[in-house]
């Protein structure tokens, strides 16, 4: 016999005693007590009492199991999350790949460190097995009984869910992650109120010709231009080339180029970070409101609109923050939450391999659908805005999810071999468990 239970159980049945797994009415019904109690199994002869109390005079002793864990139990487990993160590196953003090959990386190196640590310890310590992990759990057979309803209503969830990330915001503001009571996240939120915005966006306004900022004409109308767009929400405050001139804009290109020349005389222009040297480009810098993305989005369209009215025939260029940062969190946020189905796939091909057949890999990957979609679910219905940060999440559940699921499916595998069916299996083993 390979183990104490099937032991147990034959002497009950050869004995004819209650219990026993093949045991069709193990119980009392229809049994003497006296008879039960008579048999040689449940006596103590004198033969037994005697080896019993030889057992308890002699000295304690220590017994060491060395136990070997499944084939393809949980070692798999952090190998499927460095897969996840590994996924990541094909992604087209260096900072996507930099930060998965970095954190596929650090997880296989803390994997083998952990496991090395573990070994070394057990020479140190005698760990015990915790009292409430051997007590009874009614709860689930609950849901044993009502897994076909469980299932329907998982699956009708993810689905209504996972269909709500195609209405994910993606509109997110700069400065809105920092803690409230920190000293930088007040100092930003001062500035963005009274100081005129945190967010800067550079407009250069190309003319289709040499000296056109020389012309009066023009800069009366850049001097409205300038106005008009400091009028527009959320912009903080505008700096021009007219900013410089006064009130009063020379009404001759003479006088215009006079007072462009004092100002080279100085050590120090300032007006060389607002026109070049061949008057052709003129530079708008606008200070804007930590404001969500899509807000930033129709400002700088409206400016741009603006000045291409205002100016015809002439070229918008933009640039700064407004620009870069949101651009950048945008796209970097929509790489992690869409990117993360080559990381299933990944993963999908090596669990064929490993469990050497295909069904089981499809049947591990579904049920790691259900976190991310109820996820991005969650996160659609609260319009919750999306940055890298909580993209990021995606993976992180993707890696744990199939943490489990690798763990409870090479078991539920072995234990289908041990005991025929799985259903068998899933009844029978947490018996055995509480009878251990």
């Amino acid at each position: 016999f390979r183990d104490v239970m099937p032991m147990i159980e034959c002497l009950f049945l050869v004995n004819g005693l209650p219990g026993g797994e093949a045991h069709h009415d193990g119980h009392m019904k229809g049994r003497d007590l006296a008879t039960v109690l008579a048999n040689p199994m449940l006596r103590d002869t004198e033969s037994d009492k005697a080896a019993l109390a030889s057992l308890r005079s002699a000295p304690p002793r220590r017994v060491v199991t060395k136990a070997r864990p499944a084939p393809g139990s949980s070692n798999l487990i952090l190998s499927t999350t460095a897969i996840g993160f590994i996924a990541l590196a094909t992604a087209a953003i260096p900072a996507i790949k930099d930060y998965a090959l970095i954190v596929a990386g650090s997880v296989m190196i803390a994997f083998v460190v952990a496991t090395l640590m573990f070994v070394m310890s057990l020479s140190f310590i005698s760990p015990e097995q915790r009292s409430w992990i051997s007590q009874k759990a009614w709860w689930t057979i609950g849901i044993t009984r009502m897994a076909l309803p469980i299932v329907i209503a998982v699956v009708i969830l993810s689905m209504f869910m996972g269909g709500s990330a195609f209405r994910l915001n993606f509109s997110s503001r700069l400065f809105d992650d920092l803690p409230e009571k920190e000293a930088v996240s007040q100092a930003m939120m001062k500035i963005d109120e009274k100081f005129g915005g945190t967010v800067g966006l550079d407009l250069t306004i190309v003319a289709d010709r040499a000296n056109f900022w020389n012309d009066p004409h023009a800069l009366e109308k850049l001097r409205l231009a300038t106005e008009q767009v400091r009028g527009i929400q959320n912009v903080g405050s505008v700096t021009g080339l007219t900013d410089f001139l006064g009130s009063r804009i020379p009404t001759t290109d003479g006088g215009v180029a006079e007072v462009l020349f004092l100002f080279s005389l100085s050590t120090d222009n300032p007006l060389r970070h607002f026109v070049d040297n061949d008057l052709r480009r003129t530079r708008l810098g606008l200070r804007i409101r930590d404001v969500p993305s899509d807000d930033v989005d129709t400002l700088r369209q409206r400016v741009h609109d603006l000045l291409l009215l205002t100016f015809p025939g002439s070229e918008v260029l933009e640039s700064g923050l407004a620009v870069q940062s949101h651009e950048i969190n945008r796209e970097v946020a929509k790489e992690l939450v869409y990117g993360f189905w080559h990381s299933l796939v990944i993963i999908g091909v090596v669990l064929a391999f490993i469990f050497r057949s295909v069904r089981w890999a499809i049947i591990a990957c579904i049920p790691n659908l259900v976190p991310p979609a109820i996820l991005l679910g969650t996160l659609a219905m609260f319009r919750t805005p999306v940055k890298p940060g909580i993209a990021l999440i995606l993976s992180i559940a993707l890696g744990l999810a199939f943490n489990n699921t690798v763990y409870l499916l090479s078991r539920l595998r072995r234990m289908s071999g041990e005991f025929g069916t799985i259903k068998r299996a899933l009844w029978i083993e947490p018996l055995e468990f509480a009878a251990r």
